[in-house]
């Protein structure tokens, strides 16, 4: 169902609900190009941030190779994005991936489109060896 290209971990799929056909894929965000459509998610999110703001946060998390910012978007624009953090667990002998960030656009929920950004994210753990994701959730 889902296909890795190299080491940027793209998908493409296309997922139809309630008749509607969703033609999506799910990349490694691109800082050059991709951060000013992030800025409206963030603020759905509830953290709304600067260009400039996030633009440092993310330059900062590219640069560390246990950050991941995966993008979901569809031929126009991006739908919605997961930030991830690889990290050494407390309490066993692991790894696990943390979600701090996650979001798909208003006009694009309840139509499967987050679970499918979800079961792509646990493919992409068991490829890394990750025994477990933790999904940090707040209600600002």
């Amino acid at each position: 169902m889902y296909r890795y290209k190299a080491s940027l971990y793209l998908v493409q799929d296309v997922f139809i609900s309630d008749g509607i056909i969703l033609d999506f894929t799910i990349s490694i965000m691109d800082l050059d190009h991709d951060i000013t459509q992030l800025i409206p998610l963030l603020d759905e999110l509830g953290y709304p941030a600067s260009v400039e703001k996030l633009q440092k946060r993310l330059n900062i998390m590219a640069h560390d190779p246990h950050y991941f910012t995966f993008i979901v978007h569809d031929a126009q624009k991006i739908i919605g994005f997961m930030g991830c953090i690889k990290q050494y667990a407390w309490q066993y002998d692991g790894f696990l991936l943390r979600i701090e960030a996650f979001i798909i656009k208003q006009e694009y929920r309840h139509q499967g489109l987050g679970q499918q950004f979800l079961s792509f994210v646990e493919g992409f753990a068991r490829k890394h060896a990750i025994h477990q994701i933790i999904l940090n959730s707040g209600n600002r």
